[in-house]
C-alpha cells in the first residue's frame, strides 16, 4: 500500500511539474525553424547506440556469454528512472538480474555499485574534458579525479562490500575487486558511451538550428545523466528536467532551445523504454506458454 501511495504521488507531483516544464519551454519547441532531418536522426541514434553499450558494460561485469537476460532489466530500470522516482529503477534492477542470472542480490548490488561509479567517473570525465577546453590545467586535474575514484572504490571492494544490505537476503562473502585494469577499461567505455550521447547532443543542435560546440554538447550531456542520479525520492521527471534547466540556465552559454528539445527526446526515449521491456516480457511469457502448453 505504501508503495503504491509513493508511485500514485510521483505520478502526480511529476505529472504537475512536467505541464508547468512544457507550459515554460513547449513553445520554444513548438517554434522551431523546420529541422534538418538528417543531423536529427543522427543525434537521435546516440540514445539506443547508448543503451546498448550500457548492456555491454553490464554483460561483461557479470561475465555472462549473452546481453539477453539484461535487456528486459535494463530497459524497464533506465524508464523508470526517468520518469519515476530516482533509484527506483535501480532497486528493481537489482532483483531483475539477480533472477535473470541466479547471481545473489547482494553481490548483484556490489558489481552494480561498480557499475555506477565508472559511470560517475565517465561522466565527470567528460565535464572534465569540457572544462579542460576553457581552462586545460584544471581540466586535467578533474580528469585525474574521475579516473581515480573508480580504481579507490575497486581496491576496496573487500572491506566495504559485506555492508552491502538487503532485507530478506541471505549475506554474502566479501567480494574480491575487478581490478585495477579492468576497472579502468570499464571507465573508458563508459565514457565512450556517454560521449556518443555528447555527440548526439552536438547533431541535434545542428538539427534544430542552434548548433553548439562539442565542449558545449559534452557538458550538457554530464549535467543531464548526473541530475539524474541525484536521489530523488519523488516526481523523476519534472524534477529532474526542472533541475537541469535551472543548472544549465545558470551555467548560461547555453541554448535554451537546444536544453529544452534534447530534454524532451530524454523523457521520451525514457518514457518508450517502459513499453518495450513490457512488450518483452509478454513475448516471453507468450513463449513459455507454448512450451508448457
Amino acid at each position: 500500500m505504501r508503495r503504491k501511495l509513493i508511485l500514485a504521488l510521483s505520478f502526480i507531483v511529476g505529472g504537475g511539474l512536467s505541464y508547468l516544464w512544457w507550459q515554460a519551454h513547449g513553445p520554444t519547441i513548438q517554434g522551431l525553424k523546420k529541422p534538418q532531418l538528417l543531423w536529427v536522426l543522427l543525434g537521435l541514434l546516440g540514445f539506443p547506440i547508448s543503451l546498448f553499450l550500457q548492456l555491454v558494460r553490464t554483460q561483461i561485469l557479470f561475465g555472462l556469454p549473452s546481453i539477453r537476460p539484461l535487456a528486459k532489466p535494463l530497459l524497464y530500470a533506465h524508464g523508470m528512472n526517468v520518469i519515476l522516482p530516482s533509484m527506483l529503477g535501480d532497486v528493481y534492477e537489482i532483483s531483475a538480474v539477480s533472477n535473470a542470472t541466479n547471481i545473489p542480490a547482494r553481490a548483484v548490488l556490489t558489481r552494480l555499485l561498480h557499475r555506477l561509479c565508472t559511470t560517475l567517473g565517465a561522466l565527470v570525465a567528460l565535464a572534465a574534458l569540457a572544462i579542460g577546453s576553457v581552462n586545460p590545467s584544471i581540466g586535467f586535474a578533474v580528469l585525474v579525479f574521475a579516473f581515480g575514484c573508480p580504481i579507490i572504490a575497486d581496491l576496496g571492494t573487500r572491506l566495504w562490500s559485506p555492508w552491502v544490505r538487503i532485507p530478506g537476503t541471505q549475506a554474502i562473502e566479501a567480494l574480491q575487486p575487478i581490478g585495477i585494469a579492468r576497472t579502468l577499461a570499464y571507465t573508458l567505455l563508459a565514457l565512450f558511451q556517454h560521449a556518443l550521447g555528447a555527440c548526439g547532443v552536438f547533431f541535434i543542435a545542428i538539427g534544430i538550428h542552434h548548433g553548439t560546440s562539442p565542449a558545449i554538447a559534452a557538458m550538457m550531456q554530464s549535467i543531464a545523466d548526473l541530475v539524474t542520479y541525484l536521489p530523488i525520492p519523488l516526481a523523476g521527471a519534472g524534477v529532474h528536467h526542472w533541475g537541469i534547466t535551472g543548472v544549465t540556465a545558470a551555467i548560461g552559454s547555453i541554448s535554451p532551445t537546444l536544453v529544452a528539445v534534447n530534454h524532451a527526446w530524454v523523457v521520451l526515449g525514457g518514457g518508450l523504454c517502459i513499453p518495450l521491456a513490457m512488450n518483452m516480457m509478454g513475448q516471453d511469457n507468450t513463449s513459455a506458454n507454448r512450451h508448457n502448453g
